[in-house]
């Protein structure tokens, strides 16, 4: 009995030991993106996606890309989003 219980116990502890989706709803969703790339001026905004997520990459044939790239990661960051940089 008491070995069934331990290994009962391992198995549940054990459970909650994987890296998975529990950041799955604070992670950016390309709409997500898309809105705060328009609030930081780019229209017709594409993230790109980068394994499970998305990042806000923005192409160096944008006008002042580095610093609208840095807009939509603060703007996302400030609502509590978790972005691919």
């Amino acid at each position: 009995m008491s070995r069934i219980f331990l290994i009962a116990m391992m198995v549940t502890a054990a459970g909650g030991c994987f890296y998975g989706d529990e950041f799955a709803d604070e992670r950016a969703t390309p709409e997500q993106i898309r809105a705060a790339a328009a609030r930081c001026g780019i229209d017709d905004f594409e993230p790109t996606k980068a394994g499970d997520g998305w990042a806000a990459y923005v192409g160096d044939d944008v006008p002042d890309h580095e610093a609208k790239e840095d807009c939509i990661y603060a703007d996302l960051k400030s609502q509590g989003r978790l972005t691919t940089r």
